[in-house]
């Protein structure tokens, strides 16, 4: 086999073509959702029956039962506020008919019974709505979060490099925070709408006018109250990225990974001086907000204010021209103090409501991804992947990631055949962990097509190829859960096989240390948790290569296996390596091109492109990219100035 370059050929197009299959759903979930969401800059209360809709249905989905049963007794505890008056006034006629006949207090017996029960109906439904609220707001909040994690876990791993999809996924999660709010404030909303109901009667009774006066007193401040909440929620949009990166900023600040290096360099003070500009533009945009609700507020106070006093003023007409006994006027305007206690409960219920709703869209923004996601996922599912192959073929492969200027792999082809050790180098940024994730199925190409034995992979069931394929990247988990666990999860159907989970801890490498820790394999890896036990970061990625060994694929892609190592692991693994992997095929990125010398073929990528490939003698006899790179790395180990890992 000859090395050749393929510096130049057949470049492929770069218009929008390019982007064919990156994640349209991210872009069509506005369109889908923009007439049936809440403006966030119009519409207001209008909306306010397709808001108590929503709130309603998700209340109901998360707890049908339980919900129907709150509102009942919603409804029974405020609703008897007008009958409690009734009653109230049935018990003192009684007692005034009762004293001028001289009866005894036993007279009104009836009547106080009646109260009574009314008053403890009333008191035992709040106390059982205090106690099924808690129950119902928790069930409620978990709903949500569960259909967050639905739409994440179904998202393929290249949404997850689009910020629009970050911003949407936050703002989703903070929607989560939301239910327990929502229901208190439907409580609300119920319970002062069953008082007014119940007073109604009363008002209306004493003028026909008194009724839609009062309900106009709610008006002013709730339109008022509304354009506040649109006005705070469009500023949290504005922020999504901005809020992103504050909350970045001050994980950096407060978790375990990065106290060391903070506190090495002295960057407390510089990452806060970031957070704290992010935040001042954030607050300066709320003063804005806040001032201009100021002035509404105002107004909306005076007008209602205005209105409430015409209803006074109606009553006190009332009285003069002798329509209304002055008692009963007096009952009247004990009965508008209520209803205006009532309405103001109200408003700020819907308000309230209507606040919460404009994050609930924010969840259904992102919960509406779901369907197009699964649809994605569905099909293929179930269409037979290979369990094994002959020879996987990449045949002119392109792809780009969202927004980037320029492809990342561009019309790269190149085979892997069973049994075969393969490297692929090249300097940072070339393509290598790229073309890593398009060969394991975790990106799809936009151009051209991987093979497994002629069957084109972006074809089949995703799962089950991605069950053939064992893979270790460089950003490897670190699970902070037990050791065994640890490699467990890299075929978690097995899970619970000790005798695989030790036999791969031993062809890792790992077997050694793992037996010195205080319970073995069932040491609880992780400081943050009781009787945790912190590893080197070689030890993390030697139980990361024992999660490879353990999954027993017939493709391993190795992404920098060695680069937390020891020189003795590192030479072990690579002395072993066929041994190790034997029958099985092998794609070794690396950096450490001594490592490579050894292989079946070597591809070698630059800037996105195949460059050359061979043989390691036939690429220092082709004096190309890969002669240049592999003199370099070879002088300056030979010098001592750069340790195993070091990137050429």
């Amino acid at each position: 086999m000859r090395a050749r370059t393929t510096r130049g050929r057949h470049r492929m197009p770069r218009g929008p073509a390019l982007r064919r299959k990156t994640p349209e759903t991210l872009r069509s979930a506005a369109e889908t959702t923009k007439d049936a969401l809440p403006a966030t800059g119009g519409g207001g209360i209008a909306r306010l029956p397709v808001v108590l809709g929503w709130t309603l249905f998700l209340l109901f989905k998360a707890a049908p039962v339980l919900s129907v049963v709150i509102l009942v007794l919603q409804v029974v505890a405020s609703g008897t506020a007008g009958f409690m008056l009734v009653e109230l006034g049935d018990v003192l006629a009684a007692a005034d008919a009762a004293a001028r006949r001289g009866a005894p207090l036993s007279a009104i017996t009836t009547q106080v019974v009646l109260l009574a029960a009314v008053f403890i109906t009333v008191a035992l439904a709040g106390m059982l709505l205090n106690s099924l609220n808690v129950i119902l707001a928790e069930k409620v909040t978990w709903h949500v979060s569960e259909r967050v994690l639905d739409v994440a876990v179904n998202a393929e791993a290249v949404h997850f490099d689009t910020p629009d999809f970050h911003d949407r996924l936050t703002r989703a999660q903070a929607a989560a925070a939301r239910p327990a709010l929502i229901t208190q404030n439907l409580l609300g909303f119920v319970g002062s709408t069953s008082t007014l109901v119940s007073l109604s009667g009363v008002l209306t009774l004493l003028s026909p006018w008194l009724l839609p006066l009062m309900v106009l007193v709610a008006v002013p401040p709730l339109v008022a109250r509304s354009r506040f909440s649109r006005g705070i929620h469009r500023l949290t949009r504005e922020h999504s990225e901005s809020d992103r990166r504050r909350g970045y900023l001050q994980t950096l600040l407060t978790s375990r990974g990065s106290a060391t290096e903070v506190r090495t360099y002295g960057l407390a003070g510089f990452l806060r001086d970031r957070n704290d500009a992010l935040h001042d533009v954030r607050q300066a945009g709320l003063h804005r907000t806040v001032r201009q609700a100021i002035s509404r507020f105002l107004v909306g106070s005076t007008l209602s204010t205005a209105i409430l006093i015409g209803c006074v003023v109606l009553l006190a007409e009332l009285v003069l021209s002798g329509q209304v006994p002055l008692a009963v006027a007096t009952v009247g305007g004990a009965t508008m103090l209520q209803f205006s206690g009532a309405l103001s409960v109200l408003v700020v219920s819907t308000n309230q409501l209507y606040e919460s709703a404009l994050y609930i869209a924010d969840f259904r923004e992102f919960h509406v991804l779901l369907p197009a996601l699964r649809a994605a996922r569905a099909r293929n599912e179930g269409v037979p992947a290979p369990h094994d192959f002959e020879t996987i073929t990449v045949e002119n492969v392109t792809f780009t990631y969202p927004e980037a200027p320029r492809p990342a792999v561009d019309g790269v082809s190149l085979t892997l055949r069973r049994g075969e050790l393969i490297a692929l180098v090249g300097g940072n940024g070339s393509g290598k962990t790229t073309l890593a994730k398009l060969l394991s199925n975790l990106y799809q190409p936009q151009q051209g097509r991987i093979a497994w034995d002629g069957t084109d992979i972006a074809d089949v069931d995703p799962d089950q190829l991605r069950d053939s394929v064992g893979v270790l990247f460089q950003d490897f988990g670190r699970y902070l859960l037990s050791v065994a666990e640890n490699i467990g999860v890299g075929r978690v159907g097995d899970l619970t096989d000790q005798v695989m989970i030790t036999a791969a801890g031993r062809r890792a490498g790992v077997d050694e240390f793992v037996r010195e820790l205080p319970d073995g394999y069932d040491t609880q890896l992780g400081r943050m948790f009781t009787g945790g036990t912190d590893l080197s970061g070689g030890q993390w990625q030697s139980l990361a290569l024992a999660r490879v060994f353990f999954r027993a694929a017939p493709l391993v892609i190795l992404d920098e296996p060695t680069a937390a190592m020891d020189p003795v692991a590192e030479q072990n693994l690579y002395r072993g390596i066929r041994e190790l992997y034997v029958g099985r095929t092998v794609l070794l990125i690396s950096h450490r091109l001594t490592s490579t010398r050894h292989a079946d073929r070597i591809y070698v990528l630059d800037q996105g492109r195949l460059a050359e490939e061979g043989t390691h003698q036939q690429l220092m006899d082709h004096d190309g990219v890969y002669a240049r790179l592999y003199r370099i790395q070879d002088e300056t180990q030979s010098t001592g100035l750069t340790g195993p890992s070091t990137s050429p």
